[in-house]
């Protein structure tokens, strides 16, 4: 009797999971209390996660940031981020991030105080799981192919999401 050897090349997906703590380029806006912009500071390499700046105590200033976008984000006023529009590009964007925002409202500024930004992925995240537990040991699942249809191509970053029609 042969011995056959079988080997199995496993196909891999269009890109691996996207790095979630990657960050590659930061979008930092600063607007004083009336809503104009009074700092933007773009990096784009060495980022670090922290930023000096100086800013008058005792006022308000909202602070927005983008994360991973790629590219400069230039804004006059706090009113343009209702209308700022990302659009998504999956996979081949995510190699450098997902992309995220912060937006911290309008806080008061004390003396040398740091301002903390929370990031938010800009879309969801999806994982599949499969609970083995009526399984026997020796059983394989093979996830061949995954299809998630009706996804948003582009999303308002600062605005409440929602589908733009019924469909």
């Amino acid at each position: 009797m042969k011995e056959y050897l079988t080997t199995y090349t496993k196909v891999p997906f269009n890109t691996f999971d996207p790095d979630e703590d990657k960050i590659s380029d930061i979008n930092l806006l600063v607007f004083d209390e009336y809503g104009r912009l009074e700092k933007s500071i773009w990096m784009d390499t060495d980022i670090t996660s922290r930023c000096d700046m100086a800013l008058t105590a005792e006022k308000k200033y909202r602070f927005a940031a983008c994360v991973n976008f790629g590219y400069k984000i230039d804004l006059k006023d706090a009113s343009e981020l209702e209308q700022l529009k990302y659009h998504l590009a999956y996979p081949d964007e995510y190699k450098k991030g997902i992309p995220m925002y912060a937006d911290s409202g309008y806080i008061l500024i004390r003396n040398e105080s740091p301002v903390h930004l929370k990031l938010i992925r800009l879309m969801s995240k999806i994982s599949i799981r499969i609970d083995r537990s009526r399984l026997d040991d020796n059983v394989s699942i093979d996830v061949t192919s995954v299809k998630i249809c009706n996804c948003p191509k582009s999303s308002y970053v600062f605005s409440a999401g929602k589908a733009e029609s019924h469909d």
